[in-house]
């Protein structure tokens, strides 16, 4: 995924998850995932973070992310 930008401005995260694609938008939180693997301090201050704000669709979706997974890796 690519994003050129030619001028400073102020845009929400709510906007601009609104116009990406689902590809890209679980593309971006798989690269998130990546870059705090080995940062343990840094990943549990963003992990507890994000339970702080985490609304009843947010913990359900990430609870379909997590049977997925699990789902995936039975033999």
């Amino acid at each position: 995924m690519e994003i050129t930008l030619n001028k400073e401005f102020e845009v929400s995260a709510r906007e601009v998850l609104a116009k990406i694609k689902d590809y890209y938008m679980a593309a971006f939180v798989e690269i998130l995932a990546e870059r705090y693997d080995k940062d343990f301090k840094t990943r549990a201050q963003l992990a507890s973070k994000f339970a702080d704000g985490i609304s009843e669709q947010g913990a359900r979706f990430l609870a379909d992310v997590v049977a997925h997974h699990v789902a995936r890796r039975k033999p």
